[in-house]
């Protein structure tokens, strides 16, 4: 098919005139919605709901990660009988339905009731969370079918642009806070999602996603050998300390530093502009050069992470002083190992898939590998938001860091003397099993 032919189908009713070109990029743009639904709210939330409504920093945690564990729950189970529900329907009335409920959670603090305000704000989240992600599973799905010889490329660009989304949601969150209130911040973005699934919905051809599924193909016969767990569990860490500084780090800057949240939102845009620009050269990269040794990237990434998050506090435990300009490096620091990790940790696993595991470069394989890490990414979600407000409200947000930071360590030394095991007996992570 021509880049700018018509995109029809036997079952449509009218022709779309919407290029594939085009149409993919909007699908790719669609992402902004589960990432921005997801996190756009952690910068100001906690300083809003802590101040004005005296919630615990653990309860607003829960809050901030029901939305992931709805989400874990779909790619767990609603994933797997993806095309029983045509992607028009799923993309259009899902993606609507979504988009509105985030609009109304702007309006949850006209509530005076406490008890009634917890339960529309969590049944608001779950609605946002349940709704929005199933229409993204079409829309990556429906990316990949548009364009099958660029399937390894566009699954680093989906995970990259998923992941400058969910870095950039807190800082645009913040600006929408600070500019024209709490109230508008959901309006906005969930005005712009609304229209977006509109025009997916009909845009999207309904026969796109009628595909057969190699259900012979399971997660273990993908992800099942030693270096994509440990890949894995570093995943969830990387993204359980994102979790943990985003959700934190304003209400700790706001006390303890007692900057204004301007300061504050222009501080941490440092992260995704970091985090933004390796994950974007390092996809173009392993694509122009697919034998450079991706885990070779992966390891350091992991490892400044747990440097960073000592940094941050700075940490009281090893004597750190706690200057603003530490504190500063710290976020910087953080955006460059989420950035190292973010492509490269996704391409390690689908080489040693691809290579040793001996996997079909399919849509199938890929969609396995997408939902694996996207799986890693909600615990990881979860866990910050929720370990990340206990931790604060028992030890601080300074030594929380360095409690979560234990979480990864122990991987990234059991990485680092894997891969010298196999160095030393000239192997190589990605060598077929036998």
């Amino acid at each position: 098919m021509e880049e700018n032919q018509c995109l029809i189908t036997p079952h449509t009713t009218y022709v779309r005139c919407s290029s594939k070109l085009f149409l993919g990029a909007v699908l790719m743009l669609y992402q902004f919605a589960p990432a921005w639904f997801m996190c756009l709210p952690s910068l100001f939330l906690p300083i809003v709901f802590v101040e004005e409504r005296d919630w615990s920093r653990f309860m607003v945690g829960c809050l901030i990660a029901v939305f992931s564990t709805v989400r874990l729950i779909l790619y767990l189970t609603v994933n797997k009988h993806i095309n029983s529900v045509g992607s028009k329907l799923a993309m259009g009335l899902m993606g609507s339905i979504s988009s509105i409920a985030y609009i109304a959670f702007g309006f949850v603090l006209y509530i005076d009731n406490a008890i009634l305000f917890i339960i529309v704000c969590f049944v608001l989240r779950i609605i946002e969370g349940s709704f929005i992600n199933v229409a993204y599973m079409y829309s990556y799905g429906v990316v990949m079918d548009l364009f099958p010889d660029k399937r390894p490329l566009l699954t680093g660009l989906a995970l990259v642009t998923s992941g400058i989304f969910i870095t950039s949601g807190p800082i645009v969150g913040g600006a929408l806070f600070y500019n024209v209130g709490f109230q508008w911040a959901f309006i906005i973005p969930g005005i712009a999602a609304l229209i977006l699934s509109i025009y997916v919905g009909l845009a999207s051809p309904p026969t796109i996603m009628d595909r057969s599924f190699d259900r012979k193909l399971t997660y273990f016969r993908v992800v099942g050998n030693p270096i994509a767990i440990i890949l894995g569990i570093l995943q969830w860490f990387m993204s359980c300390s994102y979790e943990y500084f985003f959700t934190g780090y304003a209400f700790y800057a706001f006390h303890n530093y007692h900057l204004s949240f301007p300061t504050i939102t222009a501080l941490l845009v440092t992260t995704p502009a970091v985090e933004g620009i390796l994950s974007l050269m390092l996809s173009f990269l392993f694509e122009k050069y697919p034998n450079i040794n991706t885990v070779y990237i992966t390891l350091p990434g992991n490892a400044l992470m747990v440097v960073a998050l000592q940094l941050i506090g700075p940490t009281p435990l090893f004597e750190i002083p706690a200057y603003l300009e530490i504190s500063a490096v710290g976020c910087l620091l953080i955006g460059v190992a989420i950035g190292m990790n973010r492509i490269s940790n996704l391409e390690t696993i689908a080489r040693v898939a691809l290579r040793r595991q001996q996997c079909s470069d399919d849509v199938d394989t890929r969609s396995l590998l997408h939902q694996y890490i996207i799986i890693l990414y909600s615990i990881g979600n979860i866990t910050g938001a929720i370990l990340g407000g206990l931790f604060s409200d028992h030890f601080g947000f300074a030594i929380a860091g360095t409690i979560i930071s234990l979480f990864g360590l122990p991987f990234v030394c059991i990485l680092l003397i894997y891969l010298i095991v196999y160095r030393i007996q000239g192997k190589s992570i990605y060598q077929p099993v036998s």
